[in-house]
C-alpha cells in the first residue's frame, strides 16, 4: 500500500457512494444520515481505498461501516484503516472503541480488539440503531481500549 494515505472526513451530503458499497457488502447502512455520525474516506495514490465511520458518545465510540474496496483487500489496507481510525478516535478524545461484526472478529482480534459481552457495553452504545436493530443478535461485540494522548 502507498505511504501517502489519508483520512478525509465526509460531509453528511456525500454518503451515497458509501451507502451503496455497504449495501452491496451486506453491511448495515439504514442510519448513515442520522446526526452524530462521522464518516471517513481512506485515500491513497490509487484513489479511494475504503471507508469507515465513528459514532461517538463521550469517551466511547462505535467503529462502524468499515469497508475496503475489493481490489485493495488482502494488501494491508484494512489494518492501515483501523490504525487511522484509532488515531482519529484518540484525537477526538475517545477512550474505548466498540464494534459489532459477523465475519471479521479474527481480523479485529489481530488489531487488539477483545470480545465483550453485550451487557458490558455503555448504555449510549447499546442504544444505537446498530446494536438495537441493524446488526443481528449473533454479531460479536468487541472493544479496544485506546491509550490516552499522554500515555
Amino acid at each position: 500500500m502507498s505511504v501517502e494515505q489519508r483520512l478525509v472526513e465526509l460531509p453528511q451530503s456525500s454518503l451515497s457512494e458509501l451507502k451503496d458499497l455497504l449495501n452491496d457488502s451486506g453491511l448495515p447502512c439504514a442510519d448513515l444520515e442520522e446526526p452524530g455520525r462521522r464518516f471517513y474516506r481512506w485515500e491513497g495514490e490509487q484513489g479511494v481505498i475504503g471507508w469507515a465511520g465513528l459514532e461517538p458518545y463521550g469517551a466511547d465510540a462505535l467503529l462502524r461501516s468499515m469497508v475496503i474496496l475489493e481490489r485493495f483487500r488482502n494488501q494491508g489496507a484494512g489494518a492501515a484503516l483501523v490504525e487511522a481510525m484509532m488515531a482519529e478516535a484518540q484525537r477526538l478524545g475517545i477512550r474505548h472503541l466498540w464494534l459489532l461484526t459477523t465475519t471479521a472478529s479474527g481480523f479485529f482480534e489481530k488489531r487488539g480488539f477483545h470480545p465483550a459481552a453485550r451487557d458490558q457495553v455503555p448504555p449510549a452504545i447499546g442504544a444505537t440503531q446498530e446494536f438495537r436493530s441493524l446488526c443481528p443478535a449473533s454479531a460479536i461485540c468487541m472493544v479496544f481500549d485506546l491509550k490516552g494522548p499522554t500515555q
